[in-house]
C-alpha cells in the first residue's frame, strides 16, 4: 500500500456500476406491479426509472401508470424489496473490473465510498456476497438523505465523511463513477468531476462534455487525475 497521502478520492454508484443488479430490480418492480394490475417491462424501467431510489420510482409510476392512482407506497416498496431480496439470495456477480479496480485502488491507498438510491442492506449483503465489504470506507444509502439524486446531497454526504480521512478534501477532488443521467447531474451539481460507465440501456448523453468509459479497465490514474485537473481549471 502506497505511504503517500492521497489527493483524490473515488465515489461509486452502486447498481449497474459496481454490481450487474439494473435487471433484477426490474423484474423485483414488474413482478410486485403485476400483482396490482400494472404491466413495467425492461424498456420502460431503463428508459424511466434507473438512476431513481425505489421512493422515487414509485412516484413517477403514478404519472405513466393512473391505474396505481390508489397505490399503497409503503406496502409496494415492501413487497418490491422482499422480491429484490428473494432474486439476489444466490449472490449477483460484480461488474467487470470490479475486482482488480478495487484491489488497485485499495494497493494505492485511495479512498472510496458509495453513494446510492438503494437501501443500506441491499448494498451491504451484495458487497458481503461479493467479498467487497471492506473495499469501501463510506457507504451513503438511501435512508441518509432527503433528496435523492439528480440532488447532490449524497454526494456532498459522501464528501463529508471522506472528510474524517482528508480534512482538506474538496468536491473536485472526488471522482464520481455513474450510470445515469440522474447520477451525472447529482455529482454536477455537488461539484465534481464524473465518469459515466456506458450502457446500452438508459438515458445518458454520452457526447461531449461528458467523458465515458466502456469499462471499469479504462479508468487509468492518468484519466483520474486529468478530471481533477480539469474541474479545477
Amino acid at each position: 500500500m502506497s505511504s503517500q497521502t492521497p489527493d483524490y478520492a473515488l465515489i461509486f454508484d452502486f447498481d449497474g456500476v459496481l454490481f450487474e443488479s439494473e435487471q433484477l430490480h426490474c423484474e423485483a418492480l414488474a413482478q410486485t406491479l403485476a400483482e396490482l394490475g400494472a404491466r413495467v417491462d425492461w424498456a420502460e424501467y431503463a428508459a424511466r426509472y434507473v438512476g431513481l431510489s425505489d421512493q422515487e420510482i414509485f412516484e413517477r409510476l403514478i404519472q405513466f401508470h393512473p391505474e396505481l392512482d390508489d397505490l399503497d407506497h409503503r406496502a409496494a416498496l415492501d413487497r418490491k424489496w422482499r422480491r429484490y431480496e428473494s432474486l439476489t439470495q444466490r449472490g449477483v456477480p460484480p461488474i467487470d473490473g470490479v475486482v482488480d479496480l478495487l484491489a488497485r485502488l485499495r494497493r494505492d491507498a485511495i479512498p472510496t465510498a458509495i453513494c446510492s438510491g438503494s437501501r443500506r442492506s441491499e448494498i451491504t449483503r451484495l458487497l458481503a456476497q461479493a467479498d467487497l465489504s471492506s473495499s469501501f470506507e463510506i457507504l451513503v444509502s438511501t435512508e441518509d438523505v432527503s433528496a435523492s439524486k439528480p440532488s447532490p446531497e449524497g454526494y456532498l454526504l459522501a464528501l463529508d465523511r471522506l472528510r474524517a480521512r482528508l480534512p482538506l478534501l474538496r468536491a473536485g477532488q472526488c471522482v464520481v463513477v455513474e450510470d445515469s443521467a440522474a447520477g451525472l447531474a447529482a455529482a454536477r451539481s455537488a461539484g465534481m468531476p464524473a465518469v459515466a460507465l456506458r450502457k446500452d440501456y438508459g438515458d445518458v448523453d454520452y457526447s461531449p462534455p461528458i467523458v465515458s468509459i466502456g469499462g471499469l479497465d479504462e479508468l487509468t490514474p492518468s484519466l483520474l487525475r486529468s478530471l481533477i485537473q480539469d474541474a479545477s481549471s
